[in-house]
């Protein structure tokens, strides 16, 4: 029952792939610094090409190696905690949003993610862009996966038990859920970082026999902190300095899109929240604290929660013994990075809950850490869940879910699943060793995964303006990674869908007031550069239409002109880019990429000439070809490489490692990043041959580049 062999027949190219590819640490010897690891941050992802929600295995909720993040899957860990409806950027650092995962189980319930994972063996797996599966061996489960833009299909295989069960529950949040027992349905939502909601809607072919919801805490903050708590805020992220503004709160359940409080700035903040706790019954309490990005929480003094670091939205709970009556100072510690401001904080006192209401509860629908249904199974049941999501509503959840997978037939939604990934991978055909093939088409695979498509039956809910829109909408665009390739590929092989991602960038500037630089799903501050600049006028110089030239023509000039908002937006150090013609390395401050930055502006004003130039806007294209040498500011004839410069001119020390994060560590990781960055001039390389000293000096540099591994 439980062969790797792939029941159901491959076509051509689907045979090459493997979808776990890139989840382990590759065991070559290849460059990466103390910031780095050789890992590829991708998991075997199950869905169609820029589906709405992917679907895939998981084995931790976040992962904390050289860098911490919410990558789902992770070859080298030994259990699966369920199946994760994910929007994590598949090969990116950044975060999920709106996640939600299914588990399978026989026995007693287990809500704990970390408590009910179950061990299994890579030799079970068959991981396919259309179809994964796996023995769960704690619970002799075969669960099997496909899906397509924006449902999940299971088919789980039970033994005999008198009490199965399948999980939901949000992964990093609370979620809403109702259970509907006479249409074998649950629905529901989780809340995204504040802003939106994930809402779906699970359908089984079987009855449920029993149906719960793990209540979450109905205690507030205001019953057991009865003067509130007093917040000091900080103008940066590491509570440096005195406080810049203060406010008091009567609770702690806030959500904030913008500063929480005037001459605060709505990003890279931090604060410090303090209360007096008064306790109304002796005995364990449970306090959850949902944040995204940094958080600390102390009780009188002693560390209780420990999340210091930039992430998704996340809850975290600590238990401690309390005393009725008696007083306990409650501290929590936060700082804001890129995006939303999110701070709950809630405690379950002891005070046993009625078992009956659950069930109760579940039928009208409440907030809870996860719902379960349970029934009975004969050994070798197949019992099949149809999983429909929407960003616009549980209507629109349901509505895609029959449109996707109108019945339960799981063999031919596998089928269908994989017509779709044939049809792409045959996009391009190649020759070669066989295992040559198996690298190109798993690799093509991943080039398909991402960006995102919001539309849903011609609506998305936009993540720019939070309204629901018709026409156009993409996220999750890695564009600093995918300026480079990925779009370029895209021009070529996916014409059409490469006009409707310009019109979704062009409708996130309508809606938010810039292009999106990396958007998860809104804007954030990663990276720099404004690389839509590129994608768009890439794209309109090789013959793609259908967008607003206009409306695109000044999206871009804005991008080089206004100074945005601290990265979400624009250009950080515009300013002084276009004033001196270089972003300074004293202003910007330590790790500000002021290198990285004029080399890119300069790129990006390069590629709005060319824009211009195909408008017939000659006075443009002009100014920006004569902008897009600025990049010579930053190229040291001493050195004959880059090298940071002070607001007065001055350099930096040859090799001064505070000019970017990638800088620093031993002083190989430095010298791979001066040399890397040195070449970064792909728009001129005529001229970037001349600071060599003609064209034999610049072949002679790329020689040592390649033979010492650069």
């Amino acid at each position: 029952m439980h062969s790797n062999v792939n029941p159901f027949p491959i076509q051509e190219y689907l045979g090459y792939v493997d979808t776990r590819v890139g989840t382990a640490a590759s065991i070559a010897d290849i460059t990466v610094t103390e910031v780095e690891e050789p890992m590829g941050y991708v998991s075997p992802i199950v869905g169609n090409p820029s589906a709405l929600t992917h679907w895939t295995p998981q084995t931790a909720k976040w992962t904390e190696r050289v860098i911490t993040v919410p990558v789902p899957y992770w070859y080298d860990q030994e259990k699966i905690q369920g199946f994760r409806g994910t929007r994590y950027p598949n090969g990116a650092v950044v975060g999920d949003w709106g996640p939600m995962c299914i588990m399978p189980m026989t026995g007693n319930v287990v809500i704990d993610a970390d408590a009910r994972a179950s061990k299994f063996s890579h030799d079970n797996e068959i991981a396919k862009p259309h179809y994964y599966s796996v023995k769960l061996d704690d619970y002799d489960i075969k669960a099997e996966l496909t899906a397509a833009s924006k449902t999940g299909f299971f088919q789980f295989t039970f033994p005999e038990s008198k009490s199965s069960s399948v999980v939901i529950d949000g992964v990093y949040v609370p979620g809403h859920f109702k259970v509907i027992p006479e249409k074998n349905e649950i629905e529901g939502y989780m809340v995204i970082a504040g802003h939106f909601r994930n809402h779906f809607v699970a359908q089984f072919d079987k009855e449920f026999e029993a149906y719960n919801v793990d209540l979450l805490p109905n205690v507030v903050n205001a019953d057991l902190v009865p003067n509130g708590f007093k917040a000091a805020y900080f103008n940066n992220d590491k509570l440096e300095g005195k406080p810049e503004g203060f406010e008091n709160y009567s609770e702690l359940n806030y959500e904030w899109l913008k500063a929480p409080i005037d001459g605060i700035k709505d990003d890279f903040f931090s604060a410090i929240f303090t209360g007096t706790l008064i306790a109304r019954h002796t005995g364990e309490h449970t306090f959850e604290l949902t944040t995204e990005d940094g958080t600390r929480m102390y009780i009188n003094d002693q560390l209780a929660i420990d999340k210091w670091q930039y992430r998704a939205a996340g809850t975290e709970r600590y238990k401690i013994n309390l005393t009725k009556g008696k007083k306990y100072d409650i501290r929590i510690e936060y700082y804001d990075g890129s995006g939303s401001t999110l701070m709950q904080l809630r405690c379950a006192e002891p005070v046993k809950l009625d078992p009956k209401l659950g069930p109760q509860m579940a039928l009208k629908g409440a907030d809870g850490n996860a719902v379960y249904v349970t029934f009975a199974t004969k050994d070798q049941e197949k019992v099949k869940m149809k999983v429909g999501t929407s960003l616009i509503d549980i209507a629109q959840a349901r509505a895609n879910m029959e449109e996707e997978f109108p019945d339960f037939d799981f063999n031919k939604a596998v089928g269908k699943g994989a017509d779709v990934w044939e049809k792409e991978l045959n996009m391009i055909q190649v020759e070669g060793a066989e295992n040559d093939k198996a690298i190109f088409y798993t690799a093509l695979t991943k080039c398909f995964v991402n960006p995102r498509n919001l539309n849903e039956g011609g609506r998305y809910f936009s993540p720019f303006d939070l309204q629901v829109h018709e026409g156009q909408m993409y996220t999750d665009l890695s564009i600093w990674d995918t300026f480079r390739s990925l779009h370029p590929l895209w021009v070529i092989v996916k014409p059409q869908e490469t006009t409707d991602i310009i019109n979704g960038m062009l409708n996130a500037y309508q809606e938010g007031g810039w292009l999106p630089k990396w958007p998860n799903p809104w804007y954030r501050s990663i990276m720099m550069g404004t690389h839509a600049d590129a994608v768009i006028a890439d794209a309109y110089v090789k013959g793609i239409r259908g967008f607003d030239t206009n409306l695109a023509f000044e999206a871009m000039l804005k991008n080089a002109n206004e100074k945005g908002n601290r990265g979400f937006s624009g250009r950080v150090g515009i300013e002084h880019f276009n004033e001196i013609g270089y972003v300074p390395a004293d202003v910007f401050g330590f790790y500000g990429e002021p290198v990285a930055r004029t080399l890119e502006f300069s790129y990006d004003d390069y590629c709005i000439a060319q824009m211009a130039n195909a408008l017939g806007k000659a006075d443009f294209y002009e100014e920006f070809m004569q902008r897009s040498k600025r990049y010579i500011n930053v190229l040291d004839k001493e050195t004959g490489l880059v090298r940071g410069k002070k607001l007065n001119g001055e350099w930096l020390p040859p090799f001064d490692k505070s000019i970017s994060v990638w800088a620093r560590g031993t002083d190989h990781d430095t010298e791979v990043y001066y040399k890397n960055h040195t070449l970064l001039v792909p728009h001129d390389i005529p001229g970037l041959a001349d600071f060599m000293g003609g064209e034999e000096k610049l072949v002679d540099y790329l020689d040592e580049f390649f033979e010492k591994d650069m």
